[in-house]
């Protein structure tokens, strides 16, 4: 009796034991095909070509906030100089078909090969009075889907009147000032070690020396002296299309809160007769000056190299020169980007 129970109870044992292995060897087997999609989606997810964005419209700023920081296509660790430093990439433009085509043809060439670029936040001015089609939004933005943060501002419409109602000359020069005046002014560039202004057909070609000046601790400013030393002081100018400063450093020599950097283009003088004032405007390279010459005056400041005398064309050229102003890049629908071909980015 106790054997047949004994016998009954085994063969029982025996088909439980075979069940359970079967459940888990189904569960492996779903496991594994599970985990396999896994991977399929994610690197699916990884190989998209722009990071998932957030769009928060503002009257006059559009921020582009990334919900995917993280830096998934550039195959550079980090810019060898860097030292953690946080660098602001200031960009002025009006969405014009040459800057777009400068934006579409030449930019994805920098930002691929060079190892300081892509490691520092951007913020594109826009002074446009006409509402900017979006996709020259998303193609501007799409350059820079890689970098740590991107933000468009937009000029208060008030402003952009004020400057149309002027002078074609006098129109000129205080749209190109306004996006550095209303950057100071409204604390933009707060948080930031450094900041960099160019034009979007200004090509930084070989980093190496700014980023050595940038880790100088003596050194607040890098400018490109428009037309030499050989001019009185206030016919002095600094290039525009480039420069680049330590906000903070910037706003000590300019205490007062009604003299921001940028902020004042217009002065008067004595009529000939001298029986009345008339007020004339500054252009932005004679303003950059009037701004920036206390730091050089203090030698906290350095003079790009290899810069050629522009004898008062301020754009910045030079063979060998670091950083060059491709005015004529990707003209009657080339790919060509002056400045750019056969140079070796750093």
């Amino acid at each position: 009796m106790f054997l047949r129970r004994w016998k009954f109870s085994s063969g029982v044992l025996v088909w439980f034991v075979l069940l359970c292995m079967g459940c888990i060897i189904t569960w492996s087997r779903q496991h594994l095909v599970l985990v396999s999609q896994m991977g399929t989606w994610s690197s699916t997810i990884s190989d998209l070509p722009f990071p998932t964005t957030t769009f928060n419209f503002d009257v006059t700023k559009i921020a582009l906030t990334r919900t995917t920081p993280t830096v998934t296509n550039i195959r550079k660790s980090s810019s060898r100089l860097l030292s953690n430093r946080k660098i602001l990439l200031f960009i002025t433009t009006i969405f014009s078909e040459s800057h777009m085509k400068v934006f579409s043809c030449c930019w994805p060439k920098l930002m691929e090969e060079s190892q300081f670029l892509p490691f520092m936040d951007v913020m594109v001015f826009a002074n446009n009075n006409t509402e900017i089609p979006q996709s020259k939004l998303v193609l501007v933005e799409s350059v820079f889907r890689n970098n740590p943060s991107y933000t468009v501002q937009f000029a208060p419409i008030e402003d952009v009147k004020y400057v149309e109602a002027q002078h074609e000359h006098n129109m000129f020069q205080l749209g190109a000032n306004m996006g550095p005046k209303l950057a100071f002014q409204n604390g933009w560039f707060e948080h930031y070690d450094w900041i960099i202004r160019i034009n979007p057909d200004v090509f930084i070609r070989n980093s190496t020396w700014i980023q050595q000046s940038m880790n100088d601790p003596s050194i607040e400013g890098i400018f490109v002296n428009c037309n030499g030393e050989y001019y009185s002081p206030h016919r002095r100018q600094l290039h525009t299309d480039f420069f680049a400063v330590r906000p903070d450093a910037l706003m000590k020599y300019h205490p007062l809160p009604d003299d921001t950097p940028f902020s004042r283009m217009e002065l008067e003088s004595w009529s000939p007769s001298r029986t009345s004032k008339q007020k004339y405007f500054l252009n932005h390279e004679t303003t950059a000056y009037r701004y920036f010459s206390p730091m050089i005056r203090a030698g906290a400041s350095r003079y790009l190299p290899d810069t050629e005398d522009s004898k008062g064309n301020c754009r910045v050229r030079g063979v060998t020169a670091s950083v060059f102003h491709g005015h004529d890049s990707c003209i009657d629908n080339s790919n060509v980007c002056e400045g750019l071909t056969d140079w070796n980015i750093i």
